[in-house]
């Protein structure tokens, strides 16, 4: 027992010194630092200058040195660019996979995919904003291999001003009457100090721009331009709507505020209108039907397909009579063209066939010989794509 008792003693007085030792005299070590092996990819270091900022390990990381680029103020004519710079910060190779634009009035490209460790490259993006007014973001998509973003944006901000501005992009000019001259004025405004019109023309040999003129500058440094359209008297009879609308152009020339080079443009406007007074033509099959005009549409026609479309000619006011009907152009061959009495005191024009095996536009006129005065000559349109069979 007394054996037992010294032991424990023992065993005590060892455990007090070492007890002793820990807590007195003796300096406790300082601390160390616990730093991982490999840093976390998902944490952004500390901001930097671009230049410096060391490699991540282990992954491929896109950084641009900017995300955003402000063009500023911009003319809807002129084609600009900004090369956004980037460099791989990742160990590891970076592939670019995609690069998609938000708007079809940007393109962006890079001159290759693939880029090492510290490689740098630049997206090219090239804004060319025709038709475009006013505040203009393009955001482009860039998708990579990039840790931890896959998916980076970056954007190209503009603001549009048109050098000549339309106070309309159609000009409707109703029904009209054949064998009569027809004006229809329109205006148009700018706020280049030394803008000129060159040239205007139209796509229909009986619609032309005449008697252009500018008028002194307002306050705000606009100014406004007038002139007429002329329907010549001995315009076609039919309807220039929809597939069939006419169109004029007008070229522009200036120097843009705050620029150094002359800028020139074309600015287009649609022109839509009808010109019959006894002979009516509605559409009953197919596109535009129920309505009035004067184009038989066959939209997308398989090879060797057949087909058959209808339009009702009535008379406004009274009877008349169809003296013959016959088709012009690739259809002639391919179809044929019957007249079959309506029960609205008019006739229905069907035109019947089979669609080519080779692919392509089919287009042309049936033309119709009527015993009305100053409509004797009916010209209406037919107009498809032949496509590959199944």
């Amino acid at each position: 027992m007394s054996g037992a008792r010294r032991a424990r003693g023992s065993l005590l007085a060892i455990a007090v010194a070492l007890w002793g030792a820990g807590c007195g005299g003796a300096p406790e070590p300082e601390l160390q630092e616990v730093r991982s092996a490999k840093p976390n990819p998902h944490v952004r270091p500390a901001p930097a200058e671009f230049e410096d900022i060391p490699a991540v390990p282990g992954v491929a990381r896109i950084e641009f040195k900017e995300n955003t680029i402000d063009l500023g103020g911009v003319t809807d004519t002129g084609t600009y660019e900004a090369r956004f710079h980037f460099t791989n910060r990742g160990a590891e190779r970076l592939v670019i996979q995609k690069i998609k634009t938000g708007c079809k009035c940007a393109q962006a490209s890079t001159a290759r995919l693939n880029y090492g460790p510290g490689e740098k490259g630049s997206i090219l993006v090239t804004l060319k904003p025709s038709g475009k007014k006013g505040y203009l973001p393009s955001v482009v998509q860039v998708v990579s291999n990039s840790t931890p973003n896959e998916l980076e944006t970056i954007s190209l901000l503009a603001t549009v001003e048109p050098m000549l501005e339309l106070e309309s992009s159609l000009l409707q000019l109703g029904q009209l009457q054949p064998g009569e001259e027809h004006r229809v004025s329109f205006a148009m405004s700018t706020r280049i100090p030394d803008l000129t019109l060159p040239s205007f023309h139209t796509n229909r040999e009986f619609l032309t721009l005449q008697n252009i003129s500018q008028g002194q500058p307002d306050e705000d440094g606009s100014r406004g331009f007038t002139g007429e359209l002329v329907v010549a008297a001995d315009a076609p009879w039919g309807v220039f709507s929809g597939l069939r609308a006419a169109s004029a152009s007008i070229q522009v020339r200036g120097t843009p505020k705050g620029g150094a080079n002359v800028e020139s443009g074309t600015y287009s406007f649609r022109i839509e209108g009808s010109i019959y007074r006894e002979v009516v033509p509605k559409v009953l099959t197919g596109y535009g039907a129920g309505s009035v005009g004067s184009l038989l549409y066959l939209g997308n026609l398989r090879a060797g397909a057949t087909f058959e479309r209808r339009m009702l000619l009535r008379g406004h006011s009274a009877p008349f009579l169809i003296v013959d009907a016959k088709l012009e152009g690739p259809a002639a061959s391919l179809a044929r063209v019957i007249v079959e009495a309506n029960d609205e005191d008019g006739f229905e024009i069907v035109l019947a066939g089979t669609a080519p095996d080779r692919r392509g536009s089919l287009r042309g006129d049936i033309v119709v010989t009527t015993n009305v005065p100053g409509e004797e000559t009916l010209r209406i349109g037919y107009q498809g794509t032949v496509i590959p069979r199944r």
